[in-house]
């Protein structure tokens, strides 16, 4: 099934126009406002609490895309000091999925975690969204996750910023508009 067509959405060149994608005005770029690693294009909406990241890591040993995905969420875990985290769905996707990047394996998880902000005690549930493409000829796993805010913890720093949670559905939505428009232009990125 094809995304519907997100009101508000605007191509965004990524990593200096080599990659593209669709993004909702209603993201920031991160990098405006705070340094963002080369390997990462970050986009923020502070008001729905959700990010967008489109990263490029170095492909991981693991041959089977499950266990690839996995090695990917779990980094993630780490980096957010998840205090709990639970994988709801994993599944492989197809060329429709990614139409432009078609001839690639490619697969999503979706992820529960409890992450606090800032090295804050008060911890926030999370839906983690996140697409693993495996860029075999290029060494290069593309890594594409939406992260949104489900439940907010009032002593959180996000608390009183965050005016509108986002359902699953919506979540979902956009996150595949994300994903099928995201092409590569300058395939010279990789090396």
């Amino acid at each position: 099934r094809q995304p519907r067509k997100m009101n508000g959405c605007e191509r965004k060149e990524l990593f200096g126009g080599a990659l593209s994608c669709s993004i909702p005005k209603r993201f920031i770029d991160v990098s405006d406002f705070r340094q963002v690693p080369d390997n990462q294009e970050v986009y923020n909406d502070l008001d729905a609490d959700q990010t967008i990241i489109i990263e490029l890591l170095e492909q991981v040993e693991e041959r089977n895309l499950r266990d690839a995905t996995l090695v990917h969420f779990q980094e993630l875990v780490i980096a957010n000091a998840a205090t709990r985290h639970e994988i709801i769905d994993f599944e492989e996707l197809g060329a429709g999925d990614l139409p432009h990047l078609a001839n690639y394996q490619k697969s999503f998880l979706y992820a529960k975690q409890e992450v606090a902000k800032f090295n804050e005690e008060a911890g926030n549930v999370v839906d983690t969204y996140l697409c693993l493409v495996r860029l075999d000829s290029h060494e290069t796993d593309l890594i594409v996750s939406l992260v949104s805010g489900v439940s907010i913890n009032p002593q959180s720093s996000s608390a009183s910023a965050v005016q509108q949670i986002k359902s699953v559905e919506e979540c979902k939505e956009l996150f595949k508009i994300v994903l099928s428009s995201l092409n590569v232009h300058d395939w010279s990125l990789f090396g």
